[in-house]
């Protein structure tokens, strides 16, 4: 039951890892004038850690320099990028778009967002149902009780009876029959089995659930409230439309304009225009500034 139980609360522990992918890999740590790439965990309290364009923030911190547009969808659900300038407070898992940031890093790796994040998992665990905390005490006391009759049934029917101890209706058999009879697997495992299988197909959905007891509180939610962008809808920008003001140009041309002006910028609605127009050809363009 316990390896069953660890098993899922490991799927449940990758699947929301891998459903915010913000786990930072590494961290740009800076030493005097030079960059040392280095493990988030060994970043200490006051350090400069520096972010380059395209890497995760890898701790909470303050901005000293730098500007630079952010996505935070995958902790805020917001589609929007975020600017921050200096002395802007800024999150672990957050992406930098565009520029380069140097952060002085206020909170340890272990107290970071992203850990608080996917400590989610293991509070889930400590955080159990009434139910389930009911079987797990019944299993303490019934599974002893359950061994210790079918001990006496193996031993002491043939000393009180003409039953013997081999056969197919000897008293081991009889024993055995009890033990598969009044196992209390199918409660015991079950039960505290369902919950974490819950737990972790709501975090594959994008759910995430702090332990097995809001599990049951859900059957008496009448109203839920909810964050439109990233939850209701997928918080990515997409070509709706194409309206053309003059007779010298037709949808395909402003459209084909559009994508050669967006096609190496970093932003995103810039990268979405070019995703839903994959028919334009972006190697014309030769020379640019972003």
């Amino acid at each position: 039951g316990k390896i069953l139980e660890e098993k899922a609360i490991n799927k449940t522990r990758k699947s929301i890892s891998d459903l915010m992918d913000i786990k930072p890999e590494y961290a740009n740590l800076k030493k005097g004038d030079e960059i040392e790439i280095v493990e988030p965990s060994e970043v200490k309290v006051g350090d400069i850690v520096v972010v380059k364009q395209g890497e995760k923030i890898p701790l909470d911190g303050v901005v000293v320099k730098g500007t630079a547009s952010l996505n935070t969808a995958s902790l805020t659900g917001e589609s929007k990028p975020q600017d921050v300038d200096e002395n802007d407070i800024v999150l672990s898992g957050s992406i930098v778009l565009e520029g380069l940031l140097e952060i002085k890093v206020t909170e340890k790796y272990e107290n970071s967002t992203v850990s608080k994040i996917l400590e989610l998992v293991e509070n889930a665990t400590d955080k159990k149902a009434k139910t389930e905390t009911f079987v797990n005490k019944a299993a303490k006391i019934y599974t002893p009780i359950v061994i210790g009759i079918a001990i006496l049934v193996g031993i002491f029917l043939p000393l009180i009876s003409n039953v013997t101890y081999g056969g197919e209706n000897g008293s081991i058999y009889r024993a055995l029959i009890f033990l598969v009879i009044s196992c209390p697997c199918a409660i015991a495992i079950s039960v505290p089995l369902c919950y974490f299988s819950g737990i972790g197909k709501s975090s594959k959905e994008g759910i995430l659930i702090k332990g097995s007891d809001y599990l049951d509180e859900l059957k008496d939610v009448k109203e839920i409230v909810f964050d439109k962008t990233g939850t209701l809808t997928k918080g990515q920008f997409g070509i709706s439309k194409i309206e053309v003001y003059s007779d010298k140009y037709v949808e395909n041309d402003v459209l084909k304009y559009v994508v050669w002006g967006e096609s190496y910028s970093n932003h995103p609605i810039a990268k979405s225009i070019v995703r839903n127009a994959k028919n334009v050809e972006t190697k014309k363009v030769e020379n640019y500034e972003e």
